[in-house]
């Protein structure tokens, strides 16, 4: 038994699983005779290259077994673990998720205002840097004079590891 679809977290994806014996139906764990590799188990995998665990028999199991799984896209419009966050002109950072506009305000030029262009947007999944080709950013009133109309449509690329969309809001 082991999860057959978990979810991206951009970590290594590690289902454990568990055996139970033919005889006496009992279950067998890692020492009573077998250990565990992974491959391809760090970004989302297909049915045409699934991520692997290879169960390698020991002291009471003979033999290898290979089982698939396979790590579906992270949903970024229910992600609870995800960060971002820009500076001001004033090397202020703001958090674009949770602050008002009045707290994300960047002086408005009547020119587009760009985030990832000098000031420092970071978008943060678990902790971690998400990598640039992971997603793509929409922009919509950012070349606006109206304060608090100017928003970021982060949406999942498509190289399959985020999928859906957020949206923040800056000044």
């Amino acid at each position: 038994v082991y999860e057959q679809y978990p979810e991206y977290t951009g970590d290594p994806v590690t289902p454990q699983i568990t055996f139970t014996t033919k005889v006496g139906n009992k279950p067998v764990n890692t020492s009573d005779g077998f250990t565990m590799d992974y491959t391809n188990h760090i970004k989302v995998s297909s049915t045409s290259d699934p991520a692997k665990i290879i169960v390698h028999g020991n002291t009471n199991l003979e033999g290898d077994l290979t089982y698939n799984f396979y790590i579906r896209a992270c949903n970024l419009s229910t992600l609870q673990n995800l960060e971002v966050t820009s500076e001001s002109e004033a090397y202020e950072t703001y958090n674009l998720l949770t602050g008002s506009w009045e707290e994300n305000y960047y002086v408005h030029t009547g020119n587009e205002i760009r985030l990832e262009n000098g000031h420092n947007l970071s978008i943060k999944h678990n902790g971690r840097e998400m990598n640039k080709d992971d997603y793509v950013l929409e922009y919509t009133g950012n070349t606006c004079l109206d304060l608090g109309e100017a928003k970021i449509v982060i949406r999942g690329s498509d190289n399959g590891n985020y999928s859906g969309s957020r949206t923040v809001t800056f000044g």
